[in-house]
């Protein structure tokens, strides 16, 4: 499939007045999703009829009282490039080389950010980076996608969809970028890849508002948030706006606050699903995780009217000092969370427990999470059949004695480990809690975990620390993610 990626700009006449008008994430070169009905949306004179044009393909809609109109053209095959045309009959705007394929937002913090200059051989990766059929569209960061209420689109100019090319594939987020690649090379459609992810937050910032006002304890932070904004609204001072850049730390942590400006102006242009790398943050606090991530992963699949749209969890990775034995984790708890949050929503959990740094709370081999979020995508997405796509993932604990016998799914031809050696990372507890260092053994797709200062075990874990000493993967060297679970 031949792709162009000429540098042209949305036609518009001379004088245009601002009646028709389109979200930002309307723009030459985008990818619009397969498969599905098309949304392309806007506003325009209420009464006015507007049309839209793909191809040979058209749809029109009548003007709603306030301004809005959807169009939602025929679900199309992956193809192009296409003209995209939309007029309301007096105005018209023309997007050339629109393409249709596979669309993902990918989201959360700083691990997402991350661009591919700064990775392990990003530069060079970044060199070799021409593929028209990989386009992506990046949101900065800026205060201003900061609100209070939900934004329809945008603030300011020079947003717009991209064609990956030497010169600008540096600057994509470096996860997205491999994901994208390999999706690519695998599908052979075009990929569209939609970034919007802030370092630094915790989850209740994408969370949208239904979501904050459901937890006690974020309902009462936005409380103080509705009363601050409301005093800058009232009064027009700055030095009361809560985005203001000297309360920048602060800022960025508002509930809902980057939902509302960074996640809500994509609603409801079509995705195939979300890659979603976050949590770091929350690895302070992490014993409401796995709620409010379910929570935010209905809202969101709410908000796009796709209830089962998929979700592909990037599990955080080792960080800090390496550690055998027990230990109590707020990182263990959150990867535990992503994990009990992927099973409750019909999500996928991708494991980054070996691709960690000890001194790098951003490590930087980032091809290898692109590849096994693509691996997810490929298999549970778009049923590619053979695709093994996760590690070894706990089924159930049986007591035997004075042993515990751990069996897992994602076992096939038998359980071993990375490096050969014996198995590490396994902690028993009896009733009172009190966990020991276990010896563990594999017994084809089974763990059998004992420890001689443990005669009646009751509870098990595994690589249960910031950065815990392990080493169980399945043939596919693909690693088995931390958890912990009682015997049954």
């Amino acid at each position: 499939m031949f792709l162009s990626c000429v540098g042209v700009s949305a036609a518009m006449a001379e004088g245009e007045p601002a009646a028709l008008r389109l979200p930002k994430i309307f723009s030459d070169h985008m990818v619009l999703q397969r498969g599905m009905p098309i949304p392309v949306y806007g506003w325009a004179g209420p009464g006015d009829t507007v049309r839209v044009t793909l191809g040979k393909q058209s749809a029109s809609a009548v003007v709603a009282d306030d301004g809005r109109w959807i169009v939602r053209l025929p679900k199309r095959r992956a193809g192009g490039p296409y003209e995209l045309i939309v007029t309301d009959g007096t105005l018209t705007k023309s997007y050339q080389d629109v393409v249709v394929g596979e669309v993902w937002l990918c989201s959360g913090q700083s691990n997402m950010t991350l661009p591919l200059s700064e990775t392990q051989d990003g530069d060079k990766e970044a060199a070799a980076a021409s593929n028209p059929s990989i386009r992506f569209f990046h949101l900065n960061y800026d205060l201003d996608h900061l609100a209070n209420q939900p934004k329809d689109d945008f603030d300011g100019e020079g947003y717009g969809w991209e064609c990956c090319s030497p010169g600008r594939a540096g600057a994509m987020s470096a996860v997205a970028y491999y994901l994208g690649k390999a999706l690519q090379r695998e599908l052979d459609v075009p990929i569209g890849l939609i970034h919007s992810s802030w370092g630094g937050v915790a989850i209740a910032a994408f969370t949208p508002r239904e979501g904050i006002v459901a937890d006690p304890d974020l309902a009462e932070l936005l409380k103080d948030w509705d009363r601050q904004w409301a005093d800058y609204r009232a009064t027009g001072d700055e030095a009361k706006n809560p985005n203001r850049h000297e309360n920048f730390n602060n800022a960025i942590q508002q509930p809902a606050g980057l939902y509302n400006g960074a996640i809500a102006p994509f609603v409801p242009y079509g995705l195939r699903g979300v890659a979603w790398y976050q949590g770091e943050t929350d690895a302070g606090n992490p014993a409401p995780y796995c709620e409010r991530l379910t929570r935010m992963i209905h809202l969101w699949r709410q908000a796009w009217g796709l209830r089962e749209m998929p979700f592909l969890i990037v599990q955080l990775p080792n960080f800090g000092e390496p550690t055998e034995g027990p230990a109590e984790s707020g990182w263990a708890q959150v990867r535990d969370a992503q994990r009990q949050a992927a099973e409750a929503t019909g999500s996928e959990f991708i494991v980054t427990i070996d691709v960690g740094e000890a001194d790098n709370i951003h490590p930087m081999n980032k091809e290898v999470v692109g590849e096994r979020v693509a691996r997810a995508a490929l298999a549970r997405v778009y049923g590619r059949r053979g695709v093994c796509y996760s590690g070894p993932v706990v089924k159930s604990v049986r007591c035997k004695k004075d042993t515990l016998v751990v069996k897992f799914r994602h076992a096939r031809g038998g359980l071993c480990t990375s490096d050969g050696g014996r198995v590490n990372g396994f902690v028993i507890a009896d009733s009172t809690g009190q966990f020991r260092k276990a010896e563990a053994r594999i017994d084809g797709r089974r763990v059998v975990v004992s420890s001689p200062d443990i005669g009646e075990p009751a509870r098990v874990r595994y690589a249960w620390a910031d950065n815990p000493v392990c080493n169980l993967c399945n043939k596919a060297q693909l690693p088995a993610g931390p958890f912990q679970a009682e015997a049954r």
